[in-house]
């Protein structure tokens, strides 16, 4: 398998805290596009979010940008590849966008960027993803996670791949109160009661659909459904057992 098929396949696959969009990458070249998210919230009475997304690939054999994922190649051969990146972690909390009179007296759950490493190994039978990341700016006072993900890409046609994937996400007690723990000062604000999470595994399962519709333009769908585990499906903060979020988009290979 060549690079460059490994690479196509890499940016049709998120690794769990690799927040990568399925776009139309190139081997030493540039795709850009634009996309939209749609995402429903594990918060209780709080607003959906659709977020219009930039949708950027770009492969050197050693730097890679891969929409919200930046990073380098630390090794890559016909099976396995080796990368360590920084990402963009998107969940937050907003008080303000909560329907919810006790919600909107706890505090604000920033955004952070997770930096870390991810190793994948493709085989005749499928690809198997594992990574590492840690917030690297501190918002959750020493968040880490961890997943595993297998994947099988399946060409229908020339012009249409379409990749089932499944996983496990491992999250820490960190990064679990950070966005759905409730400290003593929050609860005797709001009424809600104090909540302090453990750690948490979250399995999910996932379906991208990648369509080139000319040489240079491509076009995907990707959505995961997640499953919650109790240890955040049991804060006061959350009404949902699942969380669906769905990514659609086109680009341009230059």
């Amino acid at each position: 398998m060549s690079n460059l098929h490994l690479k196509q396949i890499l940016c049709l696959i998120p690794a769990s805290f690799f927040i990568t969009l399925p776009g139309h990458a190139a081997e030493n070249g540039l795709s850009l596009g634009l996309g939209a998210s749609y995402a429903t919230s594990t918060y209780k009475n709080y607003d959906e979010s659709t977020l219009p997304i930039p949708v950027i690939n770009y492969d050197s054999d050693v730097f890679f940008i891969h929409s919200l994922t930046a990073g380098a190649y630390l090794y890559q051969d016909q099976y396995n590849v080796l990368q360590a990146a920084v990402s963009y972690y998107a969940q937050e909390f907003d008080p303000s966008d909560a329907n919810d009179s006790q919600m909107k007296l706890l505090d604000k759950r920033s955004s952070t960027a997770m930096g870390g490493i991810s190793y994948t190994f493709r085989s005749p039978l499928g690809n198997f993803t594992t990574s590492v990341a840690g917030d690297i700016l501190d918002e959750t006072s020493g968040g880490m996670l961890a997943s595993a993900q297998y994947d099988y890409p399946i060409p229908f046609t020339q012009k249409l791949v379409v990749v089932p994937a499944t996983g496990l996400k491992y999250t820490n007690s960190k990064l679990n109160q950070h966005y759905y723990g409730i400290t003593a000062r929050e609860s005797a604000l709001s009424g809600l009661a104090e909540y302090t999470p453990g750690s948490a595994v979250t399995p999910y399962f996932g379906l991208t659909l990648k369509y080139n519709v000319s040489d240079r333009l491509g076009a995907f769908v990707s959505s995961r459904y997640q499953i919650l585990p109790t240890e955040i499906k049991d804060s006061p903060m959350v009404d949902s057992n699942h969380t669906i979020q769905t990514t659609a988009g086109i680009s341009y290979q230059f």
